[in-house]
């Protein structure tokens, strides 16, 4: 396996990383999202329940003063009061409705509150009656603070059930918090790690090349100094000269096809990976400039690739690569060219 090959999957792995990492980062976000959610829930309903409690003790005492004193503001107060407290309890059973366990216990709040009441309104209607001392107040009072007791039983085991709920919530997303701090850190760390290896790698590539590069100068070098040397026989010179020439030109056709089918292919697979997303997002205007600048890039490699080395000069020869050539610059520059361009008889030969 070639050093850029392992440099290539070295440097993909890391992005799959570091995109498994975001994932995790997202879940860890929608977990404290949902816990946040519970928390504020389980606050809620303890608030209704204590909205609940004071309601129905108002207007207990506010029955109980009418009762012992005939206050008409009391009286007032305690229909005023009562009224309330039927919505409290419809807000605490909707609010409840995701828990079948607190909908038991709504149902038997709700029964013993309906029972209170009634026993309320039947110690209001005994009291005006007009007797100066009615017969079974005081059993009502007694029966009303057995209610009491039992309202305040239910609604205790209601907010205890939703402090269970809500400890067992907040220990969960302690634990995602912990897992996800723990993967987060040993994809991050081996992200960083293969990044360092891609760099080595490509890093031995390019010192690689520079040598190949300083290799080259040098042969060059002594290419010259040898046509100096030989520039008394015009025959060596002329072989020299074709030497030159054609290292030139492998050179330009190398450079010509390594930007082609190197880079070119990497910026049309850039291209291809981008449409969807900007498909996907007409919305932001990011994903289609950079469309824009990849197209602009694939077109300046494969003019300065053609302009490197014509297309079709080995294939199609000299006159036909010459026209093309002439087209594409009127391509590229809007100056309108004619050519006349003689068909050759045969194919030149490879030093002409």
């Amino acid at each position: 396996m070639s050093s850029l090959l392992k440099a290539r999957i070295a440097f993909l792995i890391a992005i799959g990383l570091l995109l498994a990492c975001a994932l995790v980062v997202y879940g860890a976000l929608h977990a404290f999202t949902e816990s946040e959610r519970a928390v504020q829930h389980a606050q809620h309903i303890q608030v209704l329940l204590g909205t609940t409690e004071s309601a129905i003790a108002a207007a207990a005492r506010a029955r109980l003063t009418y009762v012992f004193s005939g206050d008409a503001d009391a009286l007032g107060q305690y229909e005023k009061t009562v009224a309330t407290i039927p919505t409290e309890l419809a807000d605490l059973r909707q609010s409840t409705r995701s828990s079948a366990e607190q909908q038991s216990q709504c149902n038997t709040l709700e029964k013993l509150v309906g029972d209170r009441m009634k026993l309320w309104e039947d110690s209001i209607n005994l009291k005006k009656s007009g007797q100066s001392a009615p017969p079974g107040q005081p059993e009502m009072t007694r029966q009303s603070v057995a209610f009491a007791e039992e309202i305040v039983a239910v609604t205790q085991k209601m907010q205890h059930e939703e402090a269970v709920e809500l400890e067992q919530t907040r220990a969960s997303s302690r634990m995602h918090l912990m897992v996800a701090v723990a993967f987060l850190a040993i994809t991050f760390i081996t992200a960083v790690l293969l990044l360092f290896w891609h760099y080595r790698l490509v890093r031995g590539e390019l010192e690689a090349r520079e040598m190949a590069e300083s290799q080259a100068r040098e042969a060059e070098q002594k290419a010259r100094a040898s046509e100096s040397v030989a520039v008394a026989s015009n025959e060596a010179a002329r072989r020299l000269s074709g030497r030159l020439m054609s290292l030139q030109d492998e050179e330009r056709r190398r450079l010509s096809r390594d930007l082609h089918d190197s880079t070119g292919q990497y910026l049309a697979a850039a291209k291809m990976v981008l449409s969807p997303l900007a498909t996907a997002h007409p919305e932001d205007k990011r994903f289609a400039e950079c469309t824009e600048l990849l197209d602009r890039s694939l077109r300046e490699i494969r003019t300065l690739s053609h302009l490197l080395h014509p297309s079709g000069l080995e294939e199609a020869g000299f006159s036909v690569a010459a026209r093309w050539y002439v087209e594409g610059f009127a391509s590229r520059s809007g100056i309108t060219v004619k050519t006349d361009i003689q068909d050759l008889g045969q194919r030149l030969a490879s030093d002409v």
